[in-house]
């Protein structure tokens, strides 16, 4: 894997506030059976509600995800481009509403 932005070696790029905050993030989801949701679209809710409520990272790279996924116990390829994990889908959509309806934030991306 050449591309830092996929490797989970960039997490380690983060301040160590940042880490855990990503990785408090990612326990904050749901674990299912199998892997069906891009670690992509997880990296995107992370950024959403990191600038919604002021905390975290602006940006997060896939693979600093991809390790927070993997220090929150799920199960992903860190090899895998865009790997897929076993988050559920409808966390991004609990997130949204949760944005929208708590802080009024709508610019989820």
């Amino acid at each position: 894997m050449s591309n830092l932005n996929q490797s989970t070696k960039d997490f380690y790029n983060y301040s160590e506030l940042d880490q855990s905050q990503m990785i408090d993030f990612c326990r904050s989801l749901t674990p299912t059976k199998a892997r069906r949701t891009s670690t992509y679209s997880v990296k995107h809710w992370a950024e959403n509600v990191f600038r919604a409520v002021g905390t975290g990272p602006s940006y997060v790279s896939t693979g600093a995800i991809k390790e927070a996924l993997l220090k929150a116990g799920f199960d992903l390829n860190p090899e895998e481009f865009n790997a897929r994990v076993n988050v559920s889908e409808r966390d991004g959509r609990r997130w949204k509403k949760h944005l929208q309806e708590q802080l009024g934030w709508d610019q989820w991306l």
